[in-house]
Formats: structure tokens, sequence, C-alpha cells
């Protein structure tokens, strides 16, 4: 290494080890980007009996920010709240299939949990109106291959979740959760929807 330097090369040797540093710190920066994690923007539009849009925004850290309102719910109660792996929701919801899970032996968790389906949204509150307001900030599972859902259905569910908590079969399944309520298919939003 010193003879390297003893013989003039070294000024060969900075501008190389510069242009790693600075390639390496881009890449850093934008590893965090929608198009690095592969996050499409998404929209899950409610029907009747139902009403409301969830909409699906990915940010720039790699997260994903799930906000939007469904009315018509039950008032005042805590409902779980998934996405499914299909894009089916024909016979009430119940063709949506299981949790969106694509590694294979992933047990039902919450949405903080290390180890979970990567659908699992854990629950949320609806209010005397029986609306339900999204305001979750959702850390995806690592190499998601749904691009944010995509395709997929978002399901609200008669029960509570029990976070696979419940220390039965059921609760590592589904957080005996229930029955699916209310249920839409996550499309891919406009570019210039105002929430994207």
């Amino acid at each position: 290494m010193f003879g390297i330097m003893r013989d003039g090369s070294l000024r060969f040797m900075v501008p190389f080890f510069l242009f790693l540093y600075s390639y390496s710190n881009a890449c850093t920066k934008n590893s965090g980007s929608s198009k690095a994690t592969g996050s499409i923007p998404g929209i899950a539009t409610f029907v009747a009996p139902y009403d409301g849009q969830v909409h699906f925004v990915p940010l720039p850290n790699g997260r994903m920010q799930i906000n939007g309102s469904v009315s018509g719910l039950p008032p005042n109660e805590t409902l779980g709240v998934h996405v499914h792996e299909t894009g089916d929701i024909s016979n009430h919801c119940l063709n949506a299939g299981a949790h969106w899970s694509f590694v294979k032996r992933a047990a039902h968790g919450g949405p903080k949990t290390a180890y979970r389906h990567a659908g699992d949204l854990g629950n949320l509150q609806t209010d005397s109106d029986g609306v339900m307001q999204f305001n979750l900030d959702y850390l995806p599972v690592y190499n998601d291959p749904s691009h944010g859902f995509i395709g997929l259905v978002l399901a609200i569910t008669d029960h509570e979740d029990d976070l696979g908590l419940g220390r039965n079969e059921e609760s590592l399944k589904s957080g005996n959760a229930g029955m699916p309520l209310a249920c839409a298919v996550i499309g891919r939003a406009k570019a210039e929807d105002k929430n994207i």
C-alpha cells in the first residue's frame, strides 16, 4: 500500500473512492422510495350498503400511509381490518381467501408484530355514526410481491382481531376476527389522485 503512495498512484485512487462514496450515498438515499420498494399507489372503493374509499400511499421512507373512511358499519365497534390473498369479493367477500401472506409459514399477528401475515392491519374503531376512519402508518413486509396490495381485497370483519394472542389455532390464522362484513378490491390509483 505504501508503495502505491510513493509512486504517485494515490492521485488515481482518491477520485475512485470519492465515486464509490457518492454512489453508495445515493443508493442509501433512494432505498426508501416507492420505486425501490416497488409499491404502487392504490385505492379501495366500497359500495352499497357501505360507502367510502381507502387510499394506499407509498412514502419515500419505505412505509405506506393508509387513509380514508368507510361508512355504513355498526356504530361504536372495534373491528378487524385485513388485506386478503385474492381479488375476488364474490360470495359476500368469502372468496377473498385468507389474509395476504407470501411467506408460507407466517402466523397471524398485529401490524407491529415482526413475523406476521403481510395483510394483518389490526383493528379500527367505528364512531357513533358507523364510520371507520383509516389513518395508518404501515410498514410493509420486506419484499412484498403485491406492490402495495394492488389487486388484493381490503376487508373489514364483524369482530375485533385478537392479533394472534388468542392461544388457539384460529387466532394464529385469522385473529378470531369473524366473518368479512365489508370488502373492496384494491386497484391502482390515478396519478392525479390528491391523496397520492
